[in-house]
């Protein structure tokens, strides 16, 4: 790289770091063309050579200045001291929103860095590759307690704010404030879950109810019941359909239904065919 790009003014020198951002991001470094980041940078092709001599020299310059500018804003944008998971997740994103209001793709440039399959792309990036991912991991190991399936919960975080990041940078009117509180409101709500899960957990065997065992069961012949339900006798629904079918069918010792029909009992409250007075 020409050092004397660095004697450009500043909105010059980030209109075209923020185009090659843009253009790399979106196509990954095989795919990118010149052509688009000199468009998208409202330069000519000869300035942009004359600062950078190749393709992949830019790429190089743009990664290096990106990840040593994100690495000092979330090293100091985080609290040494803090050692809530959730906290230090909120405070990167913070910072990380700091970093979008100059250079709105950085993140994604460097996320896609992590899945570039150029062999030329990889030989000026193998060496420094992770070192934003490094940052961030090492933000985090000081986390206390640490969350259950905390590397599934810290890719469900990074997923989430790429997924926002990108619903929202190509709106020509991108808010980074408005992009921080969506983020705040999906780790308010993963912090909540992570938080009833923990206070959902089975109680110890100690602090658990005894069950009643099956001896005590059988014992009291009857099953635990909801409060105010009064107890039936276990016997009592077999002896019902036994005492109503000994009514209904005739006594065949007798050999005659009639005189089976006379022996059966009339209850005294029935209601006579005929007037009390002509009984």
């Amino acid at each position: 790289m020409n050092e004397k790009f660095y004697d450009l003014k500043k909105e010059k020198q980030d209109r075209m770091i923020n185009a090659a951002l843009k253009i790399f991001a979106q196509n990954g470094y095989r795919h990118a063309s010149t052509d688009d980041i000199i468009v998208e940078a409202g330069i000519s092709k000869g300035l942009l050579f004359h600062y950078f001599e190749s393709k992949i020299g830019l790429y190089e310059f743009v990664f290096g200045y990106a990840s040593r500018f994100v690495n000092v804003e979330l090293t100091s944008g985080v609290n040494k001291k803090e050692k809530n998971y959730f906290s230090i997740q909120r405070q990167m994103a913070a910072a990380e929103v700091n970093v979008e209001r100059l250079y709105p793709y950085v993140l994604l440039y460097l996320d896609s860095v992590m899945r570039e399959t150029s062999e030329e792309a990889l030989s000026v990036i193998a060496d420094s590759r992770s070192l934003v991912s490094d940052c961030v991991s090492g933000l985090l190991s000081s986390a206390d307690p640490v969350p259950a399936d905390c590397a599934l919960l810290t890719n469900m975080i990074d997923f989430t704010k790429h997924g926002l990041l990108r619903a929202h940078v190509d709106d020509p009117a991108f808010d980074p404030e408005a992009l921080e509180k969506e983020i705040d409101v999906y780790l308010d709500y993963l912090e909540r879950l992570n938080n009833g899960t923990e206070a959902a957990a089975q109680p110890t065997a100690e602090e658990a109810p005894a069950a009643p065992s099956q001896e005590e069961s059988s014992e009291t012949g009857h099953s635990e019941e909801a409060p105010g339900v009064p107890e039936t006798p276990a016997d009592s629904a077999a002896e019902v359909p036994q005492e109503s079918a000994a009514a209904e069918m005739p006594d065949e010792t007798d050999g005659s239904s009639e005189e089976s029909a006379e022996t059966t009992s009339v209850p005294e409250n029935a209601d006579s065919s005929e007037p009390a007075a002509q009984e």
